[in-house]
Protein backbone atom coordinates (compact mmCIF):
# COMPACT_ATOMS: atom_id res chain seq x y z
CA UNK A 1 0.00 0.00 0.00
CA UNK A 2 1.45 3.63 -1.38
CA UNK A 3 2.21 6.12 1.79
CA UNK A 4 0.20 9.23 2.07
CA UNK A 5 3.82 10.91 0.70
CA UNK A 6 3.86 8.72 -2.00
CA UNK A 7 0.02 9.43 -3.15
CA UNK A 8 0.57 13.19 -2.50
CA UNK A 9 3.82 13.37 -4.86
CA UNK A 10 1.35 11.21 -7.44
CA UNK A 11 -1.54 13.40 -7.07
CA UNK A 12 0.82 16.37 -7.83
CA UNK A 13 2.44 14.88 -11.08
CA UNK A 14 -0.95 13.77 -12.20
CA UNK A 15 -2.28 17.70 -12.13
CA UNK A 16 1.14 18.61 -13.42
CA UNK A 17 0.17 16.55 -16.42
CA UNK A 18 -2.77 18.18 -17.09
CA UNK A 19 -1.42 21.80 -16.54
CA UNK A 20 0.22 20.84 -19.72
CA UNK A 21 -3.08 20.27 -21.44
CA UNK A 22 -4.39 23.69 -20.30
CA UNK A 23 -1.62 25.82 -21.10
CA UNK A 24 -1.38 26.55 -24.84
CA UNK A 25 2.21 28.51 -24.37
CA UNK A 26 4.05 25.85 -22.71
CA UNK A 27 2.79 23.28 -25.30
CA UNK A 28 4.04 25.98 -28.03
CA UNK A 29 7.20 26.48 -26.41
CA UNK A 30 7.99 22.37 -25.15
CA UNK A 31 5.56 20.68 -27.60
CA UNK A 32 6.40 22.25 -30.63
CA UNK A 33 9.58 24.14 -30.62
CA UNK A 34 11.46 21.81 -27.92
CA UNK A 35 12.53 24.83 -25.67
CA UNK A 36 13.24 24.62 -21.97
CA UNK A 37 14.32 21.91 -19.66
CA UNK A 38 11.06 20.02 -19.90
CA UNK A 39 11.67 16.33 -21.86
CA UNK A 40 7.62 16.62 -23.27
CA UNK A 41 6.07 15.94 -25.95
CA UNK A 42 2.07 15.29 -26.75
CA UNK A 43 2.53 11.92 -27.41
CA UNK A 44 4.09 11.74 -24.09
CA UNK A 45 1.53 14.06 -22.23
CA UNK A 46 -1.16 11.63 -23.56
CA UNK A 47 1.09 8.64 -22.22
CA UNK A 48 1.21 9.89 -18.79
CA UNK A 49 -2.45 10.85 -18.76
CA UNK A 50 -4.11 7.92 -19.94
CA UNK A 51 -1.68 5.15 -19.14
CA UNK A 52 1.00 5.88 -16.79
CA UNK A 53 -1.65 7.64 -13.77
CA UNK A 54 -4.38 6.11 -14.70
CA UNK A 55 -4.84 4.36 -11.60
CA UNK A 56 -5.49 7.74 -9.74
CA UNK A 57 -8.10 8.59 -12.14
CA UNK A 58 -9.57 4.78 -11.52
CA UNK A 59 -8.95 4.73 -7.71
CA UNK A 60 -10.09 8.54 -7.11
CA UNK A 61 -11.33 8.41 -3.47
CA UNK A 62 -7.87 6.83 -2.28
CA UNK A 63 -6.16 10.26 -3.74
CA UNK A 64 -8.75 12.13 -1.70
CA UNK A 65 -10.37 13.52 -5.05
CA UNK A 66 -13.65 14.68 -4.27
CA UNK A 67 -16.76 13.63 -6.19
CA UNK A 68 -17.28 16.54 -7.64
CA UNK A 69 -13.91 16.95 -8.44
CA UNK A 70 -13.95 13.80 -10.16
CA UNK A 71 -16.76 14.73 -12.49
CA UNK A 72 -15.04 17.54 -13.58
CA UNK A 73 -12.08 15.59 -14.40
CA UNK A 74 -14.07 12.68 -16.21
CA UNK A 75 -15.42 15.22 -18.34
CA UNK A 76 -11.75 16.45 -19.67
CA UNK A 77 -10.59 12.69 -19.48
CA UNK A 78 -13.62 11.50 -22.07
CA UNK A 79 -12.76 14.72 -24.49
CA UNK A 80 -9.37 14.43 -24.59
CA UNK A 81 -9.58 10.59 -25.57
CA UNK A 82 -12.20 11.30 -28.02
CA UNK A 83 -10.02 13.79 -29.08
CA UNK A 84 -6.42 12.04 -28.85
CA UNK A 85 -7.60 9.59 -30.71
CA UNK A 86 -7.88 11.67 -33.95
CA UNK A 87 -5.33 14.01 -33.83
CA UNK A 88 -1.38 13.67 -32.98
CA UNK A 89 0.34 16.46 -34.70
CA UNK A 90 0.27 19.82 -32.02
CA UNK A 91 1.14 22.41 -35.14
CA UNK A 92 -2.02 21.40 -36.95
CA UNK A 93 -4.29 21.37 -33.98
CA UNK A 94 -3.29 23.72 -31.17
CA UNK A 95 -5.50 26.40 -32.50
CA UNK A 96 -8.77 24.75 -33.45
CA UNK A 97 -11.79 25.31 -31.66
CA UNK A 98 -11.46 21.50 -30.55
CA UNK A 99 -8.04 21.76 -28.91
CA UNK A 100 -9.78 25.31 -26.98
CA UNK A 101 -12.09 23.34 -25.41
CA UNK A 102 -10.20 20.30 -24.20
CA UNK A 103 -7.83 23.46 -22.55
CA UNK A 104 -10.79 24.91 -20.86
CA UNK A 105 -11.53 21.29 -19.74
CA UNK A 106 -8.04 21.39 -18.27
CA UNK A 107 -8.50 24.61 -16.88
CA UNK A 108 -11.41 23.84 -15.08
CA UNK A 109 -10.17 20.52 -13.19
CA UNK A 110 -7.55 22.60 -11.88
CA UNK A 111 -9.43 25.35 -10.41
CA UNK A 112 -11.44 22.28 -9.25
CA UNK A 113 -8.52 21.40 -7.01
CA UNK A 114 -7.30 24.95 -6.33
CA UNK A 115 -3.88 24.08 -7.96
CA UNK A 116 -2.34 27.01 -8.99
CA UNK A 117 0.20 27.89 -11.31
CA UNK A 118 2.36 28.65 -8.61
CA UNK A 119 1.89 26.05 -6.96
CA UNK A 120 2.76 23.25 -9.89
CA UNK A 121 5.92 25.74 -10.60
CA UNK A 122 7.09 24.59 -6.78
CA UNK A 123 6.40 20.92 -7.19
CA UNK A 124 8.47 21.01 -10.37
CA UNK A 125 11.26 23.11 -8.68
CA UNK A 126 11.28 20.87 -5.41
CA UNK A 127 11.64 17.85 -7.81
CA UNK A 128 13.94 19.12 -9.75
CA UNK A 129 16.65 20.32 -6.57
CA UNK A 130 16.23 17.08 -5.47
CA UNK A 131 17.12 15.33 -8.01
CA UNK A 132 20.35 17.45 -8.39
CA UNK A 133 20.86 16.61 -5.19
CA UNK A 134 21.29 12.75 -6.14
CA UNK A 135 22.64 13.17 -8.95
CA UNK A 136 25.71 14.76 -6.96
CA UNK A 137 25.38 11.99 -4.42
CA UNK A 138 25.78 9.33 -7.32
CA UNK A 139 28.98 11.05 -8.42
CA UNK A 140 30.71 10.71 -4.87
CA UNK A 141 28.95 7.12 -4.90
CA UNK A 142 31.20 6.31 -8.20
CA UNK A 143 34.74 5.61 -8.29
CA UNK A 144 35.36 5.21 -11.49
CA UNK A 145 33.54 8.59 -12.40
CA UNK A 146 36.05 10.55 -9.77
CA UNK A 147 39.17 8.50 -11.51
CA UNK A 148 37.79 10.12 -15.09
CA UNK A 149 36.94 13.56 -14.04
CA UNK A 150 38.45 14.41 -10.48
CA UNK A 151 41.83 12.57 -11.34
CA UNK A 152 42.50 12.69 -15.05
CA UNK A 153 40.19 16.00 -15.44
CA UNK A 154 37.69 14.62 -17.41
CA UNK A 155 36.10 18.03 -18.80
CA UNK A 156 32.70 16.38 -19.91
CA UNK A 157 31.84 15.87 -16.15
CA UNK A 158 31.60 17.71 -12.75
CA UNK A 159 34.75 18.45 -10.90
CA UNK A 160 35.25 17.94 -7.15
CA UNK A 161 35.04 21.48 -6.25
CA UNK A 162 31.66 21.83 -8.03
CA UNK A 163 30.76 18.25 -6.65
CA UNK A 164 30.78 19.79 -3.16
CA UNK A 165 29.35 23.31 -4.08
CA UNK A 166 26.38 22.07 -5.47
CA UNK A 167 25.91 18.58 -3.42
CA UNK A 168 25.86 21.90 -0.12
CA UNK A 169 23.65 24.21 -1.92
CA UNK A 170 20.75 21.56 -3.16
CA UNK A 171 20.71 19.36 0.33
CA UNK A 172 20.70 22.54 2.16
CA UNK A 173 17.62 23.33 1.57
CA UNK A 174 16.61 19.78 1.33
CA UNK A 175 17.37 18.66 4.43
CA UNK A 176 16.07 21.47 6.13
CA UNK A 177 12.42 20.76 4.65
CA UNK A 178 12.74 17.43 3.63
CA UNK A 179 8.82 16.53 3.81
CA UNK A 180 8.04 19.70 1.38
CA UNK A 181 10.05 17.12 -0.65
CA UNK A 182 7.78 14.22 0.30
CA UNK A 183 10.95 12.07 1.63
CA UNK A 184 10.08 9.59 4.26
CA UNK A 185 12.07 9.58 7.75
CA UNK A 186 13.94 6.43 6.60
CA UNK A 187 15.40 8.16 3.35
CA UNK A 188 15.92 11.55 5.36
CA UNK A 189 18.41 9.65 8.10
CA UNK A 190 20.15 8.10 5.02
CA UNK A 191 20.81 11.37 3.76
CA UNK A 192 21.62 13.37 7.12
CA UNK A 193 23.72 10.79 8.12
CA UNK A 194 25.60 10.72 4.88
CA UNK A 195 25.54 14.46 4.94
CA UNK A 196 27.17 14.49 7.97
CA UNK A 197 29.80 12.12 7.31
CA UNK A 198 30.23 13.60 4.13
CA UNK A 199 30.60 17.11 5.52
CA UNK A 200 33.40 16.33 8.27
CA UNK A 201 35.24 14.63 5.87
CA UNK A 202 35.52 17.54 3.34
CA UNK A 203 36.37 20.36 5.86
CA UNK A 204 39.65 18.02 6.31
CA UNK A 205 40.27 17.01 2.75
CA UNK A 206 40.14 18.70 -0.21
CA UNK A 207 42.40 16.65 -2.74
CA UNK A 208 40.97 13.88 -4.47
CA UNK A 209 44.14 12.17 -5.62
CA UNK A 210 45.05 11.73 -1.75
CA UNK A 211 42.32 10.68 -0.76
CA UNK A 212 40.16 8.83 -3.19
CA UNK A 213 42.00 5.45 -2.21
CA UNK A 214 41.53 5.73 1.59
CA UNK A 215 39.25 3.73 3.53
CA UNK A 216 37.50 6.94 5.03
CA UNK A 217 36.19 7.48 1.48
CA UNK A 218 35.29 3.78 0.79
CA UNK A 219 32.80 4.22 3.70
CA UNK A 220 31.43 7.62 2.49
CA UNK A 221 30.77 6.11 -1.19
CA UNK A 222 29.28 3.21 0.69
CA UNK A 223 26.77 5.67 2.55
CA UNK A 224 26.38 7.55 -0.98
CA UNK A 225 25.02 4.29 -2.24
CA UNK A 226 22.78 4.09 0.96
CA UNK A 227 21.11 6.97 0.07
CA UNK A 228 20.72 6.06 -3.42
CA UNK A 229 18.72 2.83 -2.36
CA UNK A 230 16.96 3.93 0.05
CA UNK A 231 15.84 6.91 -2.40
CA UNK A 232 14.89 4.12 -5.14
CA UNK A 233 17.24 6.65 -7.08
CA UNK A 234 17.82 5.62 -11.05
CA UNK A 235 20.32 6.71 -13.30
CA UNK A 236 18.60 9.17 -16.31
Amino acid sequence: MLADENKKYILAEYLWIIHGISDKEYQRRVWIRGEGPECDSFDETCCGFFDDYNYVFENYKDYWITDVQYQVLEKLWVKFRAFSRKHDWPPDFIDTPEWDKVTLLAKEVLQAFSYTTTYMLTHKVRQHRLRNLLKMIDIISDRDYQQRVWIDEDPTGTDFNETCNRFFDYGDRVLEHYKDYLITDIQYQALKKFWDKFSTFINENNCPCEFIDTSEWKEIMELAKEVLRASDYRVS
